[in-house]
């Protein structure tokens, strides 16, 4: 009986498949076009700093439209 690698080559591929896909489903939720989130040469993941970018403008959005305390949207 064989046991499966958990880790080598083929579990590393495998991984980093799934976290590409993550990544990009990740983006494409963020309105970020599919090119911007896919991997660049280099072996580097996508864009974080796009990723950043995008967090932090939803993060000043909200801060505007809430109150200090967090307790209600303003009108």
């Amino acid at each position: 009986m064989s046991v499966p690698m958990l880790w080598g080559p083929d579990a590393i591929r495998g991984f980093r498949q799934s976290l590409d896909q993550t990544q990009l489903e990740f983006g494409q939720t963020l309105g970020l076009r599919e090119k911007q989130v896919q991997r660049y040469e280099g072996g580097q993941s996508f864009a974080p700093y796009k990723i950043q970018t995008k967090l932090n403008d939803l993060a000043q959005d909200q801060a505007f439209r809430w109150h200090g305390d967090g307790s209600k949207p303003r009108p």
